[in-house]
């Protein structure tokens, strides 16, 4: 009964172990599945934690369209000059931080799009922005701004400035100057090749010369506050008349008076040829580049050669004899 019994417990712890094996295969499957969600959940978070750096490297960067402008003598501040830094937004920012001196100098942070900063004293300096990132990081500095700290001329440059030039009767050239109306405007001034004209009250100007060449034509409002920046025009006067003798210099024709050949001397690219006689009737005409002409048959007497190229052309006188 002992060995039955034995056996029997045998056989059912048999089963057992045979259940226990089971249970440990089926517990490492769990602990496996267990282990591969861990992975699952550890690659999980390594990725969102990538995906949140990534998202603080998009919010760390620089703030752009940084501005600077400046206030003087505000009744509800305590300083002479007050400058306004501000700039756009930046996703996912923290805040910002404002420097001056060229990023040496923190003047302070601000969860605001804009930082106030005063002086009684003047100068130019140098504005710079960082952005603060989640991850508590600065981020590289925005581009540099200078400013004027000190009093601001606020007198608005003259708009539309325009010349046009004409013929005169007293003098040979006329240069009417024109420009818009400044609303603030007391006077304008005016500096034609170095030459003032003050005390302007009228947005248009005459000046008249025998010069040639180009002008130089600066303009300035005067307001109360005190003069504003020049606008600028050039005008260049040409002298025709010169400048086509210029050209006919360079067209020489021989020999004059000429017996058979008339050689034609430059170094322009001739188009056309034609030879008047003194009626203005045409005795001879060639459309390719010739530079000898052979006259010889032609009668005696008063002859204009027209020579013509891309530039224009040059009539010369001949004597056929």
């Amino acid at each position: 009964m002992l060995s039955t019994k034995v056996q029997k417990y045998m056989v059912l712890d048999k089963k057992n172990v045979i259940s226990l094996r089971k249970n440990i295969y089926l517990c490492k499957l769990l602990t496996n599945n267990i282990t591969m969600k861990k992975l699952s959940l550890l690659l999980l978070s390594l990725l969102f934690t990538f995906a949140a750096y990534a998202d603080d490297d998009r919010a760390c960067q620089a703030p752009t369209n940084v501005k600077v402008t400046i206030q003087e003598n505000d009744p509800g501040y305590s300083y002479v000059y007050k400058a306004i830094i501000s700039w756009d937004a930046v996703e996912g920012a923290e805040g910002y931080v404002v420097y001056c001196l060229d990023g040496t100098y923190e003047l302070g942070l601000t969860n605001s799009l804009f930082y106030v900063a005063g002086s009684n004293n003047t100068g130019i300096l140098d504005f710079q922005v960082k952005t603060i990132c989640s991850t508590g990081e600065y981020s590289e500095a925005s581009e540099t701004v200078e400013a004027f700290i000190g009093p601001q001329n606020n007198c608005p440059a003259p708009t539309g400035l325009y010349a046009t030039v004409e013929e005169g009767t007293e003098y040979e050239n006329v240069i009417n100057i024109t420009w818009d109306a400044v609303a603030d405007a007391e006077t304008y001034s005016l500096l034609i090749n170095g030459e003032e004209y003050n005390d302007l009250t009228e947005t248009s100007f005459v000046y008249e010369t025998n010069e040639y060449g180009l002008f130089e034509i600066y303009l300035s409002t005067e307001c109360a506050s005190g003069p504003s920046n020049q606008s600028y025009i050039a005008v260049e006067i040409v002298d025709v008349d010169n400048v086509i003798e210029e050209y006919e210099n360079k067209f020489n024709i021989y020999p004059n008076p000429v017996n058979d050949i008339l050689v034609i001397d430059t170094d322009e690219e001739i188009e056309e040829i034609n030879i008047y006689n003194i009626v203005g009737i045409s005795v001879f005409k060639v459309n390719n580049i010739k530079h000898d002409i052979n006259v010889s048959d032609f009668a005696e007497g008063v002859y204009f050669i027209s020579i013509k190229t891309d530039k224009g052309e040059v009539v010369k006188r001949f004597i056929k004899k």
